[in-house]
């Protein structure tokens, strides 16, 4: 499990604006900062995510943090929205918003830190996540079995020309319905550390692991990453700068 850090830091002026519990800017990206997430955009620390709101703003300068309650006003004339590390879960009404959101033409983006409180909503978009984070036996990190290259990717749109990218401690995904597509997976020994030895065992799940997924529904579309650490400051290395140009660009299409 990634280790959860707060700290401290001087806002940056102007880089994320809060929007109003009614409306958000037509065309506007809006990031949820409601649900008792950790690590925010308006932020520098080393586990923040201020580099990430900055190449968001370098292809749509609308970009808006929101503070509350997700709505169906709140949403009614953004084109974006952001869901990364909630720790608190989103309410049924909610729920029903954000996947109105999405039918009605919006593009949804979820990277998950705990997997639980994004429970209810990845469900209602054919998406399940493994009980344990991932560990890797191959392109590890620095011998880290948590933190690893990705290098298997599809041919979709969002991935091609992206060689690989990096995580550290993500979940594992898996599309149980026809709208969701596996676009970024583990080698074929990844394992989950089902019997809590923190070694790999017999009673360990072995296998390829999707770590990515992508659907559609309705008018919209989503993207799902197992890990919210990859577009954190500290990790937005060239490849995972490349993965968060990539979904700038998207969100604001």
């Amino acid at each position: 499990m990634k280790p959860i850090i707060q700290i401290s830091l001087l806002l940056t002026l102007a880089l994320i604006v809060p929007v109003s519990a009614t409306a958000a800017e037509a065309g506007a990206i809006l990031i949820d900062e409601g649900h008792d997430q950790r690590f925010l955009m308006n932020r520098e620390s080393p586990l923040d995510l201020s580099e990430f709101a900055a190449r968001l703003r370098r292809v749509n300068s609308k970009v808006a943090a929101l503070h509350h309650e997700i709505t169906p006003e709140a949403l009614a004339e953004a084109t974006g929205l952001v869901l990364s590390g909630p720790f608190k879960q989103y309410s049924d009404k909610e729920i029903e918003a954000i996947v109105r959101f999405v039918e009605k033409g919006g593009k949804l983006a979820i990277m998950l830190h705990i997997a639980q409180p994004l429970t209810a909503l990845l469900h209602r978009l054919d998406v399940d996540f493994s009980n344990g984070t991932l560990r890797e036996t191959e392109n590890a990190i620095k011998g880290n079995p948590q933190n690893f290259r990705v290098q298997r990717l599809s041919q979709d749109s969002f991935t091609r020309g992206i060689e690989g990218f990096s995580l550290h401690g993500a979940w594992a995904l898996a599309c149980t319905g026809d709208p969701c597509t596996v676009i970024a997976e583990t080698g074929d020994r990844a394992w989950i550390d089902l019997d809590g030895s923190s070694t790999l065992s017999g009673g360990d799940a072995v296998q390829r692991f999707a770590v990515a997924v992508t659907g559609k529904r309705g008018k919209g579309e989503f993207l799902v990453f197992g890990d919210d650490a990859l577009f954190q400051n500290k990790f937005l290395d060239a490849e995972n700068a490349l993965l968060a140009d990539r979904l700038a660009a998207w969100l604001a299409d």
